[in-house]
């Protein structure tokens, strides 16, 4: 791939013309065997969950078996991610410390919860709104999460109940 300029990059998050413009994405895409001339910045998330980038071989970042992805207030605290050199604002997280997933919070109801604060156990916590035109589901949340952890989801319209459950 050959992208000379700063106001360039080689890899930029999928969109749909006409259904999904802003914040699609969110999937889990799989790079290997890749080589980069003349690139000065390699990729930019354009929010914090535009997708998961799996480095098999180290071509895409230059650390094999690592997930690339754009930071939030949970993935910041992690101490097992470090920020990625050649990515405008991504970190990067080898999977031997665990997985990390596109949870998506959808068919809840047909509007809006407003804002849904989600915490960790250390206390993290990041903001995801709610989006009409999804990449794959209209009309709920998209973040992600590590796997074996435990989180507690908040809405910020209060609502009697919802019981969710989720194995990842």
């Amino acid at each position: 791939m050959n992208f000379p300029s700063n106001e360039t990059r080689a890899i930029y998050g999928p969109i749909i013309l006409g259904r999904c413009t802003d914040r699609c994405g969110g999937w889990q895409t799989y790079f290997s065997n890749i080589s980069f001339i003349n690139v000065l910045v390699r990729g930019k998330f354009r929010w914090a969950y535009d997708g998961l980038y799996y480095d098999e071989d180290g071509t895409l970042s230059g650390q094999s078996d690592s997930i690339i992805m754009a930071p939030d207030g949970l993935t910041n605290t992690s101490l097992t991610c470090t920020t990625v050199p050649d990515f405008e604002n991504a970190i990067q997280c080898l999977r031997s410390q665990g997985a990390w997933l596109r949870f998506s919070f959808r068919e809840i109801l047909e509007r809006s919860l407003g804002r849904l604060f989600i915490y960790d156990d250390m206390n993290s916590s990041t903001i995801v709104p709610w989006l009409r035109e999804q990449l794959t589901y209209p009309n709920g949340y998209l973040t992600v999460l590590k796997a074996n952890q435990s989180y507690t989801l908040v809405f910020e319209t209060s609502i009697v109940r919802i019981f969710y459950r989720f194995i990842f």
